[in-house]
């Protein structure tokens, strides 16, 4: 699975080219998510789930 570039500067574009102010919390939320992809594709969890795998089945190398 490719690794999303997204920063919460990207986020913020798109949401003010949509008309949309998002709250403090929002942006907080955001943060916290694309932090968790991160995490994710830096551990490779995301590869099992584009493989279609679900949590906790291992990979065979």
């Amino acid at each position: 699975m490719k690794r999303p570039e997204v920063t919460i500067e990207d986020f913020k574009k798109q949401a003010a080219k949509e008309g949309w102010n998002p709250t403090p919390q929002t942006l907080e939320l955001v943060g916290y998510l694309i932090d968790a992809m991160e995490r994710a594709y830096t551990r490779g969890y995301a590869n099992g789930l584009a493989d279609g795998r679900t949590e906790g089945q291992e990979v065979m190398k």
